[in-house]
């Protein structure tokens, strides 16, 4: 993995842990306000999934160095990851604007919206950690006879 591309993870990484704490507003708002255990719940799910989702840029930006991967491996890692992160914020953060859970495609439009952000954010997210468990084992395999 270049460095170019360690840093594109550790960036986004950081900015999804910001926008996670920024959820913290509505979530603070939403138990303090009273907004319902629903949407309590919905903002609880978004705050804590983009922090640590953050958290976890970070944490594969961390060992990237002993990833076994070819350039396009390395650019669809970080791509997908990059791509799904901001998706998968705009499902948390619109689902929970709005009542929608994304567990089904049905319903009105917006919750329609928001299935098909977390469909497509899970399908990145695939295959970014296939790829990733790729890179591991290239580099496990490789670093077997030392």
């Amino acid at each position: 993995m270049t460095q170019r591309l360690t840093r594109q993870l550790v960036f986004h990484g950081a900015l999804l842990v910001l926008v996670g704490m920024c959820v913290g507003f509505p979530f603070a708002a939403a138990i303090t306000e009273g907004w319902g255990p629903e949407s309590v719940r919905a903002w609880r799910v978004a705050h804590t999934s983009l922090v640590l989702g953050g958290a976890l840029y970070l944490a594969i930006a961390a060992v990237s160095a002993h990833l076994v991967l070819g350039r396009a491996a390395c650019l669809a890692l970080t791509w997908s990851l990059v791509g799904a992160a901001y998706v998968f914020a705009s499902a948390l953060i619109l689902g929970a604007s709005v009542g929608a859970r994304g567990l089904e495609p049905g319903g009105p439009p917006l919750h329609a919206l928001v299935f098909a952000l977390f469909a497509t954010s899970l399908a990145a997210l695939f295959a970014a950690v296939a790829i990733l468990a790729w890179g591991a084992f290239a580099g496990l395999r490789e670093g077997a006879g030392r």
